[in-house]
């Protein structure tokens, strides 16, 4: 695989299968992943973030999983250089970068190689925030954020604390003066990419979520959630960001039952797959495949387009 071919990124709404999708044609192009997405970083929480088991993952490297401890803030820009490093890494191996996730601004951070602020935390003005999330509620900060920065508003997730919480951060951190915007594009030209968007008609991803969320629950999910809960018994800013954790340990703590939480990750999933997909539509460079033909087919498809550059 010569450097010249293009990065290949797979994206879409989760549950359509871009994991599987990525690791059939990483194992056809002698290909290494990128993971493009925001919580499968954290440690500990593999079954409720989807990453793919060491035998799924077997003769692939797949990078940036399960590697920072779940009381750790993460912030795109931290996660744009990280995955800057292993892209310039894997085609020095010479093999084929793979971004793969549902994560868009993790994306295009990469793609369109966005500028950062990169304002250091203030632990102070984090604790105070969350304090205030705990006393006010995410309606409320949120609000906040819309006065003091509307584009940052407009573009992030708003039913996401740790999202808010971050874009709050940076905000009161800046200078009142006229400091340029949290990222823009002046650091040059875009990577060259072929962008590949994975679909399923609704209701075929909607029975694909819940199927997921089902045997997510089977495999281990609410043991995973217990364990993360009893040794980090006042994380809120990771786990309960995350969609079925918040669900899990309410359950845990009796508020919820079992079926009432499952219940509820189901919907916020369906959520999340929309959200997802409101973002990928917008980009006209995006090449959709339907997953209904198979991931193998699609893979095919994939490795017969790069065999033709």
């Amino acid at each position: 695989m010569t450097e010249r071919k293009p990065l290949l990124c797979i994206v879409g709404p989760t549950a359509v299968g871009k994991t599987a999708l990525a690791l059939e044609v990483a194992r056809s192009l002698h290909g290494e992943i990128v993971s493009a997405d925001a919580l499968a970083v954290y440690h500990g929480m593999r079954i409720g973030t989807a990453q793919p088991t060491a035998v799924e993952r077997e003769g692939v490297a797949y990078h940036l999983i399960d590697f920072l401890p779940p009381d750790k803030m993460f912030s795109v820009g931290q996660y744009q250089q990280l995955a800057e490093t292993c892209l310039q890494v894997i085609r020095q191996r010479a093999h084929l970068p793979i971004l793969c996730g549902g994560s868009g601004l993790y994306v295009d951070a990469v793609i369109k190689r966005y500028r950062f602020a990169g304002q250091p935390a203030s632990v102070q003005l984090r604790q105070s925030l969350q304090k205030r999330l705990e006393t006010e509620g995410l309606e409320e900060l949120v609000e906040d954020l819309r006065r003091r920065d509307p584009h940052t508003w407009a573009r992030i997730d708003r039913r996401n604390p740790r999202r808010v919480l971050r874009a709050l951060e940076v905000a009161l951190q800046r200078p009142q003066d006229g400091q340029e915007d949290r990222y823009d594009r002046l650091r040059g030209e875009t990577l060259p990419a072929i962008k590949i968007g994975l679909t399923l008609p609704r209701e075929q991803l909607y029975r694909q979520i819940e199927m997921r969320v089902d045997a997510m629950i089977a495999s281990g999910w609410l043991e995973e959630a217990e364990r993360l809960k009893g040794h980090y018994p006042h994380l809120s800013q990771t786990a309960w960001s995350a969609i079925g954790y918040k669900e899990l340990f309410a359950y845990l703590d009796g508020q919820l039952s079992l079926q009432e939480a499952v219940a509820k990750i189901k919907q916020r999933t369906r959520h999340l797959a929309k959200r997802q997909w409101s973002w990928f539509r917008r980009d006209p460079e995006i090449q959709w495949l339907d997953a209904s033909d198979g991931i193998a087919a699609c893979a095919e498809e994939i490795v017969r387009r790069f065999a033709d550059l």
